[in-house]
C-alpha cells in the first residue's frame, strides 16, 4: 500500500486494521514538517518530532498540527503493522501535476527580470524533490522490502537560495 493521504491518525488506523492481514507492506507519505525543530534546525531521522497539545484534534491546516499530526499518522501505522511500515518524509515535492506553483514559481518570475522579492536570506539552503524520483524511489522500497522512516529530500549538495535564484 502507498498511502498519500494520510492526515488523522484515526483515519491511519482504520485503514491500517482492515489492511494490515491483507497487505505484506504499507507505505505513508509523510512530511519534513513532522520534526519538532524544522525548518529552523537541519534534522535528521532520528530528529525529535513534534507534539500536538491536543492529540485528539484533526485540524491539520492549522500550520502548528500539520507535521504533528502526520507524525501521530506513522505511529498509528507502525503500531498496527509493526516492522512492515516505510515511513517517507519528503520536503517541497515539485514536478508535472504540481498545482501549487510554490517551485515553479521562482524560475518564471526571476525570467521576467527586474526587482524580485524572495523568502528567507540567500544563504538559507532550499530542499525538494522531484516527484518522478519520489514515485519510483517509492516502489522501490516496496519491492525491495525496505522499512522504517525516510527523508526524501534534495538536491544532494547543498543548494542555497540565493544560487537557486541565480541559476
Amino acid at each position: 500500500v502507498i498511502d498519500t493521504s494520510a492526515y488523522y491518525p484515526r483515519v491511519v488506523r482504520d485503514s491500517v486494521g482492515l489492511l494490515k492481514e491483507a497487505v505484506k507492506q504499507y507505505l505513508l507519505v509523510s512530511t519534513i514538517s513532522v520534526y519538532r525543530d524544522f525548518p529552523a534546525e537541519d534534522v535528521d531521522e532520528s530528529s525529535a518530532v513534534g507534539r500536538l497539545e491536543d492529540p485528539t484534534t484533526e485540524d491539520f491546516r492549522a500550520p502548528q498540527n500539520y507535521g504533528p499530526l502526520k507524525a501521530l499518522c506513522e505511529e498509528a501505522a507502525e503500531e498496527l503493522m509493526p516492522g512492515r511500515v516505510t515511513n517517507v518524509r519528503p520536503g517541497l515535492i515539485v514536478g508535472p501535476g504540481d498545482w501549487t506553483d510554490r517551485f515553479t514559481y521562482w524560475p518564471v518570475r526571476v525570467e521576467q527580470g527586474g526587482e524580485v522579492l524572495a523568502p528567507g536570506r540567500p544563504e538559507h539552503t532550499v530542499q525538494y524533490i522531484d516527484v518522478r524520483d519520489l514515485a519510483e524511489w517509492m516502489v522501490h522500497t516496496l519491492e525491495a522490502r525496505v522499512v522504517g522512516v525516510y527523508n526524501a529530500v534534495g538536491p544532494k549538495a547543498p543548494l542555497r537560495m540565493g544560487e537557486y535564484l541565480a541559476a
